[in-house]
């Protein structure tokens, strides 16, 4: 692409949605070493939409309290700011891009139930190689992908002929991406990122999930999402936009160490563990 396309392309991407104010004030707030649950909770239930699908999410199969939370104050006390804050981010990336769309080639729900097994097999992945956050891994995995429905919602035709390119050359997206836009969905998860002001350790992953080894600031969390995302497409869980694995960066997972009993156990458990999760789809 022509460099003033491109400048042209990355323009319109910038004109991207912000955050609902409630969560750009909670994700400055999760930043601060200062900040307290009691805090995060409070400015949750401030948005009375926001608190129902938190608590919704809270009081789910997902995570299987014995008994019903009933406000957002006692969700946080529960689970931390940090889980609550991801919840409420998962959330409004929901509704934000809660529009099927009208692009038959690329399917919306395929994407979203692809996205969602990456946050499933990366929260099970974060619990075997001991990330100290579950959750946000959880969430790294939900939102990772995100570029692509950008692409598909603010430059849809290029991303028509990129879909196309993909079921005639059967590439990888991101490769079909390259060719047509000059950069890709990764890259979009960067732009976007950033503009959503998101804790850089969110912002690699989104960024790097394709590349790794790039990671600065989280590089843990962006293997396990790298894997995590290999790991759906071999178990042909949802689509993402292609057909085909990309490849492996075994040095960005060399330290997590898995045995061949936690593969196994990961494939066994995932569906059990994904339809718990499916409450997150009700949001599309």
């Amino acid at each position: 692409m022509e460099k003033s396309k491109l400048k042209e392309l990355v323009a319109r991407i910038e004109k991207l949605p912000t955050l609902p104010v409630v969560v750009t004030r909670i994700n400055a707030m999760v930043q601060n070493p200062k900040t307290s649950a009691r805090e995060v909770g409070a400015a949750i239930a401030t948005d009375p939409s926001l608190s129902a699908k938190v608590l919704r999410l809270v009081n789910s199969a997902y995570f299987g309290f014995p008994s019903q939370i009933s406000s957002v104050s006692h969700a946080t006390t529960i689970l931390g700011f940090n889980a609550i804050h991801n919840l409420a981010l998962s959330a409004t990336v929901f509704q934000l891009f809660h529009d099927n769309g009208a692009e038959e080639l690329f399917d919306r729900r395929a994407f979203w139930e692809h996205s969602l097994g990456v946050g499933v097999l990366a929260r099970m992945l974060a619990e075997k190689v001991r990330y100290p956050d579950k959750e946000e891994a959880f969430t790294a995995g939900l939102i990772h992908d995100v570029g692509k429905i950008v692409l598909d919602q603010f430059v849809h035709e290029e991303f028509r002929t990129v879909v196309s390119l993909v079921r005639q050359n059967n590439l990888l997206l991101y490769e079909a991406e390259a060719q047509v836009l000059g950069l890709n969905h990764a890259n979009v998860g960067y732009i976007l990122g950033q503009k959503w002001n998101l804790p850089k350790k969110l912002q690699d992953p989104m960024a790097y999930h394709h590349a790794p080894g790039l990671s600065k600031y989280n590089p843990q969390l962006t293997g396990i999402i790298h894997l995590a995302d290999i790991f759906c497409r071999t178990l042909k869980i949802g689509n993402g936009g292609d057909n085909r694995v990309p490849p492996l960066n075994k040095e960005a997972v060399a330290d997590f160490k898995l045995t061949s009993a936690d593969i196994e156990y990961l494939k066994t458990n995932s569906e059990k563990e994904i339809e718990k999760a499916e409450i997150f789809l009700d949001m599309v």
